[in-house]
């Protein structure tokens, strides 16, 4: 079996910008040595980006990020080529703000950034997206979920201090400079990927809550092993995450599956947390 070594991946690594649920920051190392051993040097896609906590881990010369999250794009856009000193400057006054009313500020800010909507001007990506961190970083176990009116409603998480750390964040806009982004469903993989990209799926798990708007139910999974099944044949190395059900392992029968240990930290019950096995199936292209 191939080490890590022999990957040849980066010693130092940002942690991911954001807490996002099903995040791969403690599985990366098991999924790692199921990827090809030149994986840095393939363009890789992240079609479900969240926390890109992959990403990260790799830091691959090439890559195509997409989520179907514009908040989320927007950070990572504002992290890749904005202005990270004003962006900094941002998230201190919200540091200092939240100090003094923790609960009410994060109510504050999340009827604010509600109204807010999608801005092209400078001051105001930076601002939404300082916005959408703090939401991130103060909100209810991590979550990101929205109602039928697509407004995020994720409750305070007792949080008494909004902390950043501005160097990881400045590390991780470095990494992002070799990622094109893109807001848009997985689907959009299959109008970019060739033949040797690797492409590593990360989708919502099946049975889980996602959120009142989007629900990715039965049928997009479906539609996502169909995707899967397509690039395989074209010659691109697939991936996939997933959790462990008689569902997933009926529709992926016939490609290779292995079982690794995970443990989930944010999640919306504390009963959903702990240890549990994931799948990662891998396509039939090497």
């Amino acid at each position: 079996m191939r080490t890590l070594f022999d990957l040849e991946l980066p010693t130092t690594y940002p942690s991911p910008a954001v807490k996002w649920l099903g995040g791969k920051s403690d599985l990366a190392d098991q999924i790692i040595p199921l990827l090809p051993h030149d994986v840095r040097a393939r363009r890789w896609f992240e079609p479900f980006a969240g926390g890109a906590a992959m990403f990260f881990r790799i830091q691959p010369r090439c890559a195509v990020l997409s989520d179907t999250c514009a908040d989320l794009i927007g950070l990572y856009e504002v992290l890749q080529c904005y202005d990270l000193e004003a962006f900094g400057d941002e998230l201190g006054i919200l540091a200092a703000s939240h100090r003094a009313k923790p609960r009410e500020h994060y109510e504050s800010i999340r009827k604010a950034f509600n109204r807010g909507g999608e801005s092209v001007e400078l001051g105001d990506r930076i601002h939404c997206a300082a916005h959408f961190l703090y939401l991130n970083r103060t909100g209810f176990n991590g979550l990101h979920r929205v109602n039928q009116k697509g407004k995020f409603n994720v409750p305070f998480g007792d949080v008494d201090e909004f902390r950043f750390d501005m160097p990881n964040l400045t590390q991780c806009g470095l990494v992002l400079r070799s990622a094109e982004l893109y807001c848009e469903s997985f689907e959009g993989v299959l109008s970019r990927a060739q033949a040797r990209d690797v492409v590593y799926f990360d989708p919502p798990f099946h049975g889980t809550f996602t959120g009142y708007s989007g629900e990715f139910d039965e049928r997009a999974q479906v539609r996502l092993r169909d995707v899967f099944r397509e690039l395989d044949k074209r010659g691109v190395v697939v991936v996939l995450s997933s959790s462990d059900s008689t569902f997933i392992r009926e529709i992926y029968q016939g490609y290779e599956v292995t079982v690794v240990r995970a443990g989930r930290a944010v999640g919306a019950r504390g009963s959903s947390r702990g240890n549990v096995d994931e799948l990662v199936i891998r396509g039939k292209t090497r």
